[in-house]
């Protein structure tokens, strides 16, 4: 399997994180994302993901790049389809 190739500009993107007003705020954030994922780096497609994100929800998501893992928060759960998008 083949990995993604991760541009600054996308990581940049994947980086932020936005509440329901478009404000930063984490506990604003924190109280409206219900669904939390964890998907290992060499899996997903940055480029997709973001996509996916922003078709969904605007800019009501988080997703945070740590140990080679993406920590996903969204105000819903993806469906089975949504998640293979981001491959």
């Amino acid at each position: 399997m083949e990995l993604p190739s991760v541009q600054a500009s996308s990581m940049a993107n994947l980086e932020r994180s936005y509440g329901v007003d478009g404000s930063t705020a984490r506990e604003e954030l924190q109280t409206t994302c219900l669904a939390e994922y964890k998907i290992p780096g060499y899996l997903v497609n940055p480029e997709n993901l973001v996509r996916v994100l922003r078709e969904k929800f605007n800019d009501n998501y988080k997703v945070k790049l740590r140990n080679d893992n993406y920590l996903i928060s969204t105000p819903k759960r993806l469906t089975q389809n949504e998640l293979v998008m981001c491959y």
